[in-house]
């Protein structure tokens, strides 16, 4: 949507703005709440933590986190949209699974700014 504005400069000679995205910073830009399609896998490490890694498949770009604790990582993926019974099961799995192999949950959308305030930087694009 474009919006055209008409303003008074101070020397009285109108001036026209455009505004590519009206109500977002400097009227450009994606809105706050951009959701991505992101995969999420979780795996086991060999000190005993657990890492989750966050995928952009169609942008080949990822980002990972190491957590100390599944109670971490269960309220990682909980607020990342992750149904709590398949939470559960990936959970359960994972000490069976060898050092570094990994779990994937199913593709899920996030809003940008929940993977942003946990530590994931994904780029928009």
């Amino acid at each position: 949507m474009l919006v055209i504005e008409r303003k008074q400069s101070p020397g009285n000679t109108p001036v026209i703005l455009f505004h590519e995205n009206p109500g977002f910073p400097h009227g450009r830009g994606r809105p706050y709440n951009t959701r991505m399609l992101v995969i999420i896998s979780v795996a086991s490490l060999r000190s005993g933590h657990l890492e989750v890694c966050v995928q952009r498949p169609q942008h080949q770009a990822n980002a990972s986190r190491i957590y100390h604790s599944s109670e971490q990582v269960r309220a990682t993926l909980l607020k990342f949209g992750i149904i709590e019974k398949a939470l559960d099961e990936v959970l359960k799995l994972l000490p069976q699974l060898g050092t570094g192999e990994r779990l994937n949950f199913p593709p899920v959308h996030v809003p940008h700014h929940d993977l942003v305030a946990e530590g994931f930087k994904l780029g928009i694009g």
